[in-house]
């Protein structure tokens, strides 16, 4: 039962990409194609996020939440010398 519904499943969206479905926007749904620098996707088919662990000059990777706290830190610090 479980593999019959996976199957179908698959063939819904063999058939969806088939016919040409459209790229996703604000008001459309549809396929997002990763651009290949910052975001990838494996050939498993897992989507990844490149990451800086510190915000980094002319970077167009996402920063980890502990990079911006760490930068942010340091600049309360320094305000509060001010």
């Amino acid at each position: 039962m479980a593999s019959q519904t996976i199957t179908a499943l698959g063939n819904a969206i063999i058939n969806l990409v088939d016919r040409k479905t459209p790229i996703a926007t604000a008001s459309t749904v549809g396929m997002v194609k990763p651009d290949g620098s910052a975001v990838t996707v494996d050939a498993n088919g897992t989507l990844s996020i490149n990451m800086d662990t510190t915000p980094t000059s002319g970077s167009t990777n996402a920063i980890t939440s502990g990079g911006v706290y760490n930068v942010l830190g340091d600049i309360e610090t320094l305000l509060s010398e001010v």
